[in-house]
């Protein structure tokens, strides 16, 4: 997620919100990089809909700049070293092992996916990789799915 800037201060943030020993992972909210192509009423959905996955499912993605202990980090077994949805399956494994704090300042992410591809299609390329990861499906699998 190099295309991802936290917010100012980011370092004193997470350290803050790691210090509750409840919280297993913390990430920022969701905000798209000013200037995306076709305005702002697709970025405030994407926004939206970031948040409220992040929010009411405690399921933030890379792109929200994911932290959490070196402790908790080994705890979970490390970062899954797989092509694709390694922050998610992070992040699932971390939701199941304490709470997932998700923070009021956002992190800033490029919105160059939803400008290339339209904001309807990359937002079903991804629930399509998500549904089909669900079912079983191989990482390389869903690599080839996602990036053609």
């Amino acid at each position: 997620h190099a295309d991802t800037t936290p917010p100012r201060r980011f370092d004193a943030l997470m350290l803050d919100a790691l210090a509750d020993p409840s919280t297993s992972l913390a990430a920022f909210g969701y905000r798209l990089a000013p200037g995306a192509r076709g305005g702002g009423l697709w970025a405030s959905a994407v926004e939206a809909g970031a948040r409220s996955r992040a929010a009411w499912l405690e399921l933030p993605w890379g792109d929200q700049g994911l932290s959490l202990t070196t402790a908790t980090l080994r705890r979970l077994g490390g970062v899954k070293a797989v092509p694709l949805l390694e922050d998610v399956d992070l992040v699932l494994r971390a939701r199941a092992a304490g709470r997932v704090r998700v923070l009021a300042a956002d992190a800033e992410t490029s919105p160059r996916r939803f400008d290339a591809l339209g904001a309807c299609r990359a937002n079903a390329a991804t629930a399509l990789v998500l549904l089909w990861w669900h079912f079983g499906a191989t990482p390389g699998q869903l690599f080839s799915m996602y990036y053609g």
